[in-house]
């Protein structure tokens, strides 16, 4: 467990002294377990994890914040999630904007999960494998309309991008891309939690984050030459249904009360589609 003063400085009318520059108490808790048999040509393998997450009151951070959000070549453990997750922990860091900036794959952050793999060796060469996933979000950290579009929140729909639009943090980053609200904005604390109306957004009241089912397979052709399949499919749960911001919402743009923070709670989002087939040569 770790102190430091709070980054954020946000000074809030009408909140308690321990809301406002008060020190952050880092405490980040991670289980995991891993377990499985060999059965003949057959592996079977099962994987439980449990990862802390923040937690707000009244649309503030508590002073309890896990150690874990952001991009960083320290976030190392997607190794371990990869081969049960490819779809929501590798590409879509955990939906919390996880991910080793040196690998620029995705790594698990604040979640429970169970899940569990089957591989079976058809031949010396070729493996087959299918695994599933099941996750919720740990923390209650987040408010609705935590993820959305990178944009000039004054402009129109449908007019051209201007040079500096507002919020933009990030040059590189595709126009209207998703991105956490946290890193939007001038102070991260009021981005992340508040709405344009000065009002802090509910927190996200459910958990689910969704199933994920994966198959494939790895074939050696010859020496130095390797085929690799994968496809799978995630079918986001309810959490993402509050925490992304919708334009089914006609105030989408202004996130404020009236419009229930630019979102459509409850609506169901399409499922998430995988494939990828490599060919690859080593000498």
């Amino acid at each position: 467990m770790l102190s430091e003063p709070n980054p954020n400085g946000a000074v809030i009318a009408g909140f308690p002294a321990n809301f406002n520059n008060a020190p952050w108490y880092i405490e980040d808790w991670r289980y995991a377990f891993e377990t499985g048999c060999i059965l003949g040509p057959a592996k079977v393998s099962i994987l439980g994890a449990w990862l802390s997450g923040p937690d707000r009151r009244a649309g503030v951070l508590i002073d309890r914040i896990p150690m874990q959000f952001g991009n960083g070549t320290v976030l190392g453990n997607g190794s371990l999630f990869e081969p049960y997750s490819p779809i929501f922990v590798r590409n879509y860091g955990s939906g919390a904007g996880a991910y080793n900036v040196a690998t620029r794959k995705g790594t698990g952050v604040d979640f429970r999960a169970i899940a569990g793999r089957v591989d079976y060796a058809v031949a010396a060469n070729l493996n087959c494998y299918f695994s599933a996933w099941y996750a919720e979000r740990n923390g209650s950290g987040y408010g609705y309309g935590w993820i959305r579009p990178e944009m000039n929140w004054s402009g129109v729909p449908g007019a051209g991008i201007p040079s500096q639009p507002l919020g933009r943090t990030n040059t590189a980053t595709l126009w209207n891309t998703p991105v956490i609200a946290a890193v939007v904005g001038g102070n991260p604390a009021l981005a992340w939690n508040w709405g344009t109306d000065g009002l802090p957004a509910p927190t996200i009241p459910t958990a689910d984050l969704g199933w994920e089912l994966n198959a494939g397979w790895n074939w050696q052709l010859l020496e130095g030459l390797e085929c690799t399949g994968d496809f799978g499919v995630w079918w986001p749960g309810q959490w993402f249904s509050y925490a992304c911001v919708s334009r089914a919402n006609p105030g989408w743009q202004q996130r404020t009360q009236a419009n229930t923070w630019g979102t459509s709670p409850g609506r169901y989002i399409d499922p998430v589609f995988l494939w990828s087939v490599k060919l690859v040569t080593a000498f």
